[in-house]
This record gives C-alpha cells, structure tokens and sequence, in this order.
C-alpha cells in the first residue's frame, strides 16, 4: 500500500467533514478492501495533523472523537517553531520547570542542552539576572517550589524581562 495515497485520501476525507476513526476507516477501505479500517485510520491519524473537534472538549457535552486537519480548522498553513522558542513559551507559561517538564508537555525529549544554551545565552545578555535565570531547569524540586512562590519568578517578569 503507498503510504503517501492513503495520507492523501485521508486528508481529503476530513476536510471534507470532520469524522470519526470509525467512520474514517470504513470510508477508507473502500479504496483499500484488503486493509484493516482499523489499521487505515490509525495510520491516517497519526500522520496527519489533525484536531478534536466539537462536542469532544466542551464542558458538559460528550460525544466521539471527531477528526478535522488543523490547517482546515486555523485556516492557516501551519508553520515549524524552532525549538529554543518552543521552550521559552513554555516557560513563560508555566516556568519555573525542570527538563522532564518541558518534555512532557512538549513531547520532545533531549532538551537539557536547548535548556542549557538558553541559560547560557540569557546570562551573557543579561548579567544582572543571572541569578534567577532558568535555574530551575536543573535545581531540586524544593527551589523550584520557593522560586514558585517568589514575585521574581512569575511568569509575568520572565515574559517582560526576555
């Protein structure tokens, strides 16, 4: 099976509409009956950058997990981010953090150096925070936890001092 045909028509489908992977897959094995819909759909969606959409997400409601490309739903292409800037979102949101945190919630792994060269780079511009630049990255948890509750560690001062 071409793996590039299958992403194609896949595609097509969900822009055509949101669907489900139920109805994914039967509408897929239509072009390939000898495949597994199953199988077709999980490789389509896992292929894809596809999105939840509505019901599933909404508070109160429920429904099954309906599929839209994300391109179609933004109505913009999407475009990469480079890594240093993935992670300094991250912690603008959500800082101060240690690796293992900006790898969950990235699901990017081998990040200690990015976080390490970002530490580096943040010290040499800015010599006067280089005591509370992104130490936590490598710290225990109990400084992470008092740097938390410290005003020169929210995330409002890590976004203005960037």
């Amino acid at each position: 099976m071409n793996r590039d045909a299958l992403l194609r028509q896949a595609k097509r489908l969900l822009e055509e509409q949101p669907r489900t992977r139920a109805e994914l897959g039967k509408l897929l094995a239509e072009h390939w009956p000898d495949a597994d819909p199953n199988a077709l759909a999980y490789a389509a969606t896992h292929h894809i950058a596809l999105c939840q959409v509505p019901p599933r997400g909404v508070w109160g409601k429920n429904g099954p997990a309906a599929w839209a490309p994300v391109q179609s739903r933004l109505g913009t292409p999407l475009r990469s981010v480079p890594v240093d800037a993935l992670v300094l979102r991250y912690l603008v949101a959500f800082g101060p953090a240690h690796v293992a945190d900006i790898q969950v919630w990235s699901g990017l792994t081998w990040l200690r150096e990015v976080v390490e060269r970002l530490s580096r780079r943040r010290q040499s511009r800015r010599p006067a925070y280089r005591d509370f630049s992104f130490r936590c990255w490598s710290t225990p948890d109990s400084v992470c936890e008092s740097a938390a509750r410290s005003r020169s560690f929210s995330s409002l001062s890590l976004s203005l001092s960037g």
